[in-house]
């Protein structure tokens, strides 16, 4: 009996038990003006509580939603949501799990309409942990409120796959601040440990395949390569539909294989319809795609895409295409300043420096007003002058007018910031307005051009 019990203490010393223990670093998903989601990866599937509050204090609590065990992990991955948020406001959060509690770290929550932000855009980092975490430290770096993965997170959809290609140290440290949106790519594709550490925001497609979402004044749409996307199918009319539904100022749309592209992967020619049927009559403002391993700036239709596929997978060679506006064999990520009135773009490489900038403006309201006094093109000066961080511009165009009329904005370089108005106006006098939140303090110029008329107008941002 004494040597049977001893044999006992002696199984039990050396056997572990089961107990509970957060595996990883929390990480953020799915945010909102109100809401995000917390992704906890765990030992066992006991609740897990995260704490939160807008100071380190917390005040506020939330548990396990959603459970989903990994394939070949032997863990569970938990999705907390943590709701009542007031926009546009820093949160700290904690998780615990039993005995086992998870760093206190924050993140700022969605910002509402009228309020400009900016996001980060990278893909296809697997295979290349080092030149991951580049990028992954990076766009820390540039405070984003959140960031969009367009694929190819990993070689493939194993769990081993994902903890070493995906979650590296500067990657973890990035997601558990800034929330990530993605889509699947043709290497995970959307597999079984893909679905558990994912996390779709809801929305009216009523599934976690495809999903879209709104932040300030921009709709998002997430396309899913990895299930069908048959012209006609379920995934395609749901898409026709979310966009025609929506009313926001901007549209994007973001998705794994590029309808058009030169080099590597070359262009997916079912894509290729979606554009000519949906994007282009819904009028989608920009598209991002992954797949081909470089920078690649496409225009098709007036509809620019742009392949930002350089987030660490080995580098592809690019080759022209009439539709290729401009290519970069280089590791990249995208920078996206948004406000209601323009989107700035910055493509950086994984060492920083600059690959590619452009900016798109849409004028906040072009306002005419009748005025059979006009006998000329005419530009005021704004007011008010000077501003922050917006004024108005008052121009007149006289009647019968048969020119394409032009506003935009430079600064002190001669570089065009912005372009207010391009377009034929009938005989009236017409107000726009000019957001310079996103520009340095200094002296700008507005141009109104039209016919063989010419004038400008010095204006001055104080912040």
């Amino acid at each position: 009996m004494k040597k049977l019990l001893t044999a006992l203490l002696l199984v039990i010393a050396f056997c572990p038990l089961s107990y509970s223990a957060i595996s990883m670093t929390p990480y953020l998903q799915a945010l909102s003006s109100n809401s995000v989601f917390v992704c906890v990866e765990c030992s066992t599937a006991d609740t897990v509580t995260v704490n939160y509050g807008t100071t380190t204090g917390f005040g506020l609590s939330s548990k396990s939603l959603f459970i989903v065990p990994t394939s070949g992990g032997s863990t569970f991955i938990h999705k907390i949501n943590l709701i009542n948020l007031t926009a546009n406001t820093v949160y700290y959060y904690q998780a615990v799990q039993g005995p086992s509690t998870s760093t206190t770290t924050s993140f700022r929550s969605g910002v509402l309409q009228g309020t400009g932000f900016r996001f980060c855009v990278m893909g296809d980092c697997r295979s290349n942990p080092t030149t991951h975490g580049q990028i992954g430290a990076a766009m820390l770096g540039m405070n984003p409120l959140f960031s969009i993965y367009t694929g190819d997170y990993c070689i493939d959809d194993s769990y081993s796959s994902w903890k070493s290609q995906y979650f590296v140290p500067d990657e973890l440290n990035f997601i558990s601040k800034v929330p990530f949106f993605g889509t699947s790519g043709n290497h995970e594709n959307w597999g079984p440990n893909n679905q558990a550490f994912f996390f779709s925001p809801p929305s009216t497609s009523g599934t976690p395949d495809y999903y879209s979402f709104d932040m300030g004044d921009v709709h998002f749409v997430s396309i899913n390569n990895s299930v069908s996307y048959t012209v006609g199918g379920a995934q395609y009319n749901w898409v026709m539909n979310d966009l025609s539904a929506t009313t926001k100022r901007w549209k994007i749309v973001y998705f794994h294989e590029p309808a058009y592209s030169s080099g590597g992967h070359g262009s997916n020619t079912t894509m290729q319809s979606w554009y000519s049927n949906i994007f282009i009559p819904k009028g989608v403002d920009m598209v991002f795609c992954g797949h081909n391993h470089f920078y690649q700036h496409c225009i098709s239709g007036n509809l620019r895409q742009f392949v930002i596929g350089g987030g660490g997978a080995s580098l592809y060679v690019p080759t022209s295409s009439s539709f290729v506006v401009k290519s970069a064999q280089s590791y990249c990520y995208g920078v996206f300043d948004v406000t209601s009135a323009a989107i700035h773009m910055t493509i950086y490489s994984n060492t920083n420096s600059v690959v590619d900038t452009l900016t798109w403006s849409k004028p906040l309201g072009i306002h005419g007003t009748e005025n059979s006094g006009i006998t000329s093109f005419g530009l005021y000066q704004n007011y008010p002058n000077p501003f922050n961080p917006s004024t108005r511009i008052k121009f007149d165009v006289p009647p019968g007018n048969s020119s394409n009329v032009n506003v935009a904005v430079y600064d002190i370089s001669g570089k065009t910031v912005a372009t207010l108005v391009n377009e034929k106006l009938n005989g009236g006098t017409y107000e726009v307005s000019f957001d310079g939140s996103r520009f340095s303090s200094g002296t700008y110029f507005c141009k109104l051009t039209a016919d063989n008329f010419s004038d400008v107008k010095k204006i001055t941002l104080i912040k």
